[in-house]
């Protein structure tokens, strides 16, 4: 796996932190509120400094966020 740096960090590519995502559905209640969707998952991303570079290229004002 590539890792991209920045500012020394080492930054998760959009197939680790998917992976990280799926982890999390196992919860019941996590499952509930963030389902099993491209869209929940970007959301999700969203919310997070460490997740912020993930975007859904697909959505056109994604470069605004």
């Amino acid at each position: 796996v590539q890792q991209i740096y920045e500012k020394g960090y080492a930054i998760l590519t959009e197939n680790e932190v998917r992976n990280e995502y799926r982890e999390h559905r196992k919860d019941p209640v996590f499952a509930e509120l963030w389902p099993d969707t491209n869209r929940a998952f970007y959301e999700w991303c969203s919310q997070y400094l460490d997740f912020m570079h993930i975007k859904d290229k697909r959505d056109e004002n994604w470069s605004r966020h």
